[in-house]
């Protein structure tokens, strides 16, 4: 139902007050079915980015993790790549 208004151009917001929508939560499917209907989505930015963009990206999100930046040295990047 959501995404039949979503095509008649209705204004959604998804508000949740457990952290971010689309995180380990039915807003994944939404986010997923706004994808595929090629249906813009507008995540407001929390402190994360990496969050933000994970939350409205459609992928499953049940388990991820963010190890930071990896090392631009090659070697030093490759020992952390081995360790994850």
């Amino acid at each position: 139902k959501i995404i039949s208004l979503l095509k008649e151009n209705k204004s959604i917001a998804v508000v949740s007050d457990a952290g971010t929508p689309g995180i380990s939560d039915p807003g994944t499917q939404l986010a997923h079915q706004c994808i595929i209907n090629s249906i813009p989505i507008h995540p407001i930015p929390g402190p994360s980015a990496v969050v933000t963009a994970l939350s409205v990206s459609g992928f499953d999100n049940s388990i991820f993790t963010f190890m930071g930046f990896l090392t631009v040295k090659g070697k030093d990047r490759k020992d952390q790549l081995d360790k994850i």
